[in-house]
C-alpha cells in the first residue's frame, strides 16, 4: 500500500509539471488542442498502468518528450491516411455523380413516354457493349432489385478502367 502511495505522489508530481509542456508541444504538430490532450493524456495512462520509476531515469525529459514525439508521428501519419481516403471516396462520389448527369443528360426523351421502364432499361442495355452491360448488371442492377437473373455471371474483366 505504501509503495502505491509513493508512486501516486511520484505521478502526480511528474503529471503537473510535464502536462502543461507536453500539450503545447503536441498542439503545435496536431493542430487541434483536443487531439493534443487526447495523445498527453494517453501517454500518462500508460505510465500509470506500467508504474514506471521516475526517480530510475536519468532523463526523463527526453524520455517522455520521445515519446510524444512518436505519439505525434503516429496520429499524424494516422490522420493523413484518413485525409487521403476521404479524398478518394469523395472524387469515386464526383465521378458517379457526373455520370449519372451525363447519363440523365444523354436519356433520350422519346423513352420517358414508354410505358414499360424495363423495356426502357432492356434497350439501353443492349446499346452497350456487352461485357461492360454484364458489369453494369452486376454492380448496379441486381443490388438495386431492378433484374432478375437465372444464372450468376462469371467473373468478367472489362477492358475499361478508371
Amino acid at each position: 500500500m505504501h509503495a502505491l502511495s509513493t508512486y501516486k505522489s511520484q505521478f502526480e508530481e511528474v503529471y503537473l509539471f510535464f502536462f502543461a509542456r507536453m500539450k503545447r508541444f503536441a498542439q503545435q504538430y496536431v493542430l487541434r488542442e483536443e487531439d493534443a490532450e487526447n495523445i498527453v493524456q494517453d501517454i500518462f495512462f500508460e505510465l500509470w498502468e506500467k508504474q514506471l520509476e521516475f526517480s530510475s531515469f536519468v532523463n526523463l525529459n527526453g524520455f517522455l518528450f520521445m515519446i510524444l514525439k512518436n505519439r505525434c508521428i503516429d496520429f499524424l501519419r494516422k490522420k493523413t491516411l484518413e485525409q487521403q481516403a476521404a479524398k478518394e471516396i469523395q472524387s469515386e462520389y464526383i465521378r458517379t455523380l457526373k455520370l449519372k448527369f451525363e447519363s440523365l443528360e444523354a436519356l433520350d426523351n422519346k423513352f420517358l413516354n414508354e410505358p414499360d421502364i424495363d423495356t426502357i432499361i432492356q434497350k439501353a442495355l443492349e446499346n452497350l457493349p456487352e461485357k461492360c452491360r454484364e458489369i453494369f448488371v452486376m454492380t448496379g442492377m441486381r443490388e438495386a432489385g431492378i433484374l432478375r437473373f437465372s444464372s450468376p455471371v462469371s467473373k468478367i474483366q472489362c477492358p475499361y478502367r478508371r
